[in-house]
C-alpha cells in the first residue's frame, strides 16, 4: 500500500530530523561551553599579564637587573599567553568548531527537506476503491489526521439493488 510505505517514510524523516535537530542543539552547547572556558582563559591570562606589568614596575623601581628581567620576562609570558588565548577564542567564531555548526545546520536543513518532500508526496496520496460505487458516508475531512484502521469512507454499489420485504 503506496499510502502506508508514504506515512511510514514520513515517520522516519520526521524521526531523523529530530535527531539531526539534536545533533545540532548539542554542538551549540558544546559551542557555549567552549566560548565560556576561552573567556575565563582569557580573563585569567589579563589578570597574570596585569600582575606581571605591576612586578615589572616594582622592580624597575627597586633598580635590581636582575629583578628587571624577570620581571620582564614574566610580562612577556603573559603576553604570548594572552595572545593564545584571544587567538583561540577568535577560532571558535572562524575554525573547525565554526564548520561543525555549519555541517549540523546543512544536515537538519536536510532533514526538513525530506520531510517536506515525504509530507507533498503524502498529500497528493489518492484513495482509489477496489469497485464503482457510491459514497454513503465519509469518516475524516480534508486535514483531519487519521491512523491505520480508521474508516475513512463507506461505499456502496446502488445499480442493483434488492428489496426483500415480508408480505
Amino acid at each position: 500500500n503506496p499510502n502506508k510505505e508514504q506515512t511510514a517514510e514520513l515517520a522516519d524523516d520526521q524521526t531523523k530530523l529530530s535527531e539531526a535537530q539534536a545533533d545540532l542543539d548539542r554542538v551549540f552547547a558544546q559551542r557555549v561551553l567552549a566560548r565560556q572556558a576561552r573567556a575565563d582563559e582569557l580573563a585569567q591570562d589579563q589578570a597574570v599579564l596585569a600582575d606581571a606589568q605591576v612586578a615589572l614596575a616594582k622592580a624597575k623601581a627597586g633598580g635590581d637587573k636582575l629583578k628587571v628581567a624577570q620581571a620582564q620576562l614574566a610580562v612577556h609570558e603573559a603576553e604570548v599567553n594572552l595572545q593564545s588565548a584571544q587567538e583561540a577564542r577568535k577560532n571558535l567564531d572562524t575554525g573547525a568548531d565554526a564548520t561543525k555548526v555549519a555541517t549540523a545546520r546543512a544536515a537538519v536543513d536536510k532533514k526538513r527537506l525530506a520531510v517536506s518532500n515525504a509530507q507533498a508526496a503524502l498529500a497528493g496520496t489518492q484513495l482509489m476503491a477496489p469497485f464503482d460505487g457510491t459514497i454513503l458516508e465519509t469518516g475524516a475531512s480534508k486535514g483531519d489526521r487519521i491512523s491505520p484502521n480508521t474508516t475513512i469512507l463507506t461505499m456502496a454499489n446502488l445499480k442493483t439493488l434488492r428489496v426483500v420485504a415480508s408480505v
